[in-house]
């Protein structure tokens, strides 16, 4: 199962490090794939330049959670534009709605966002992801 991550889900250390353990313990990616929309990845590459903080440790928290960059493609743009948007929603959360359009098929969103661009899909606040990972260690 796909598990994308939203740039909210990357605040929560104990979701990246039960992700890791999964890894090591060869549970990701056979369970889950955990992945990070570009979108996301570029908001928080941003968010670290902007504090004045390293991109390197937060890189390699992610390589030992397994986490892969998910590229925004022609797939995942078909299945934003099929998506009923109003336009005020897409004015506000058009970032969000970029990321949620990764969550298509057999995944689940990690997000602490409850706005519009999560409503219909499948989706866990970091908590709840980081209990349903420990469960697969268990």
């Amino acid at each position: 199962m796909k598990m994308v991550l939203d740039t909210g889900a990357l605040y929560h250390a104990p979701l990246l490090r039960v992700l890791a353990e999964a890894r090591q313990r060869e549970v990701v990616p056979a369970a889950i794939e955990p992945v990070l929309p570009a979108i996301a990845h570029g908001e928080r590459l941003r968010q670290l330049r902007r504090d004045g903080r390293p991109e390197a440790p937060w890189r390699e928290h992610l390589e030992m959670a397994g986490v892969r960059i998910e590229p925004f493609d022609q797939h995942i743009a078909q299945r934003l534009a099929e998506r009923d948007i109003p336009e005020h929603h897409w004015r506000k959360h058009a970032r969000d709605y970029l990321i949620a359009a990764h969550a298509a098929g057999d995944c689940v969103a990690v997000t602490p966002d409850k706005g519009p661009a999560w409503s219909g899909l499948r989706v866990l606040p970091p908590e709840a992801a980081t209990d349903f990972v420990r469960a697969l260690l268990a």
